[in-house]
């Protein structure tokens, strides 16, 4: 299955990544962004290899070990810019977005230089929503 596009623009097309965790307003003490569920190795390679070629930082990816369950999950971390287009199928918006949530995500890299630092970051400028988050204990527990 095809998890990314990459082309010479800076950009990275995730397809059909799972959310873990998303958070819309920029002024919550997380920032405005999403983490996505980067277990697949096949992701991560992808994430990796699109830091390298645009001079980004090496990614870090979090992982959590679910006690009750013990799976290990890889998580990656991607800030929202603040103009990101959110939109989904049925009309969903950002307050669907959220653990479980499946989504297609526009990666941008950009370089910066202001009066503190310079460098490349990157953030999220598009998400499209595939299917909405779980919204209660039901829908997790009936996967």
């Amino acid at each position: 299955k095809e998890f990314y596009k990459m082309d010479e623009t800076k950009i990275l097309t995730l397809k059909h990544v799972e959310l873990i965790f998303a958070e819309t307003n920029a002024d919550s003490k997380y920032g405005a962004s999403i983490t996505i569920d980067a277990t697949d190795p096949e992701l991560r390679d992808t994430i990796i290899k699109y830091h390298k070629a645009n001079n980004l930082p090496e990614p870090k990816f979090k992982e959590y070990v679910n006690e009750r369950t013990n799976e290990t999950t890889m998580q990656y971390n991607v800030k929202l810019a603040k103009f990101v287009d959110i939109k989904g199928k049925e009309n969903y918006g950002p307050s669907e977005l959220g653990r479980g949530a499946v989504v297609n995500v526009v990666i941008n890299a950009y370089d910066y230089d202001n009066n503190f630092n310079k460098g490349t970051s990157k953030s999220a400028t598009a998400i499209f929503i595939i299917e909405p988050k779980k919204n209660n204990a039901m829908d997790l527990i009936a996967e």
